[in-house]
């Protein structure tokens, strides 16, 4: 597809660890490329853009295996690498790319100022300050928080509010469903389900057209939902094991319909040199 340009720019939308033996290849591949091409690659933060995801689901082990000396200190520099990237991008002031979704309460206003580098890990809920006495209630990843006075650790100027807070969690973990409204997404423990009144009711606020998101899985490496409003892309095929997925990436134009391309790998495809 060619290298990063004014005329053929890349968004990368999340979740480039986890879950395979070879993260840090494709983070050095997507870091050195942005150096080269900063205007041309855009970085969306994914939810396993997160230390604590990576402590789970892989990405920790595999950078102090393969970094015995300087492991260490390579996390801790990702962990701030992490709170800086994008939380969405907007295509052509028509297409809102952002890794999970929307909410009913989505604030793109509050996302583009709200300071991302205080949130190291979306899984760490703001806390109560102590000796506050306001009353808790349950939040949406299943802790419990309280109405004012929040914080997480630090003071409260060097930490995000609960709202704050509760937009970033939205966008990052939010799948779209068919059913109308927004309620709790019970499966991830985190963000919430839309429906399409959601979505058209998000999009005509910001005068937008669509929204492409990723974070879920889909047989054919994408899926489109919402009466066309909304596009899920997956990129990695074989997510599960060989054979149980397409990948997929979409090319947008302003004016035209997305193009869709799909792909399978391989074994043989695998071995191919780069050139090639």
């Amino acid at each position: 597809n060619g290298l990063p340009s004014v005329s053929n720019p890349y968004v990368f939308n999340g979740d480039f660890v986890d879950r395979g033996k070879n993260s840090m290849e494709i983070l050095m591949i997507l870091f050195v490329t942005f150096l080269v091409y900063p205007n041309d690659l855009h970085l969306n933060r994914g939810n396993h853009e997160d230390f604590m995801m990576n402590k789970r689901y892989g990405f920790t082990k595999e950078v102090l295996n393969k970094y015995k000396l300087h492991g260490k200190k390579i996390l801790q520099i990702l962990e701030d690498i992490y709170t800086w990237l994008p939380l969405g991008t907007i295509i052509d002031n028509e297409i809102l790319v952002v890794h999970g979704g929307i909410s009913e309460s989505t604030d793109l206003n509050l996302l583009h100022r709200i300071e991302r580098n205080k949130l190291k890990s979306v899984l760490m809920p703001p806390i109560p300050i102590d000796g506050d006495r306001a009353t808790e209630k349950e939040n949406k990843v299943g802790t419990t928080i309280t109405a004012r006075g929040i914080r997480r650790n630090g003071s409260l100027s060097e930490q995000l509010t609960k709202h704050e807070w509760e937009q970033v969690i939205d966008i990052l973990w939010s799948d779209p469903r068919g059913k109308r409204g927004c309620y709790p997404n019970t499966s991830r423990g985190g963000g919430c389900y839309f429906g399409p009144d959601i979505t058209s009711r998000i999009l005509n606020k910001y005068q937008l057209k669509m929204l492409i998101r990723s974070h879920e899985c889909k047989p054919e490496g994408y899926e489109i939902c919402h009466d066309g409003k909304v596009i899920t892309v997956f990129s990695a095929s074989n997510y599960y094991e060989e054979g149980s997925n397409r990948g997929a990436y979409i090319r947008v134009s302003s004016g035209t319909p997305p193009r869709f391309f799909q792909y399978q790998m391989t074994r043989a495809t695998c071995l191919r040199p780069l050139y090639q």
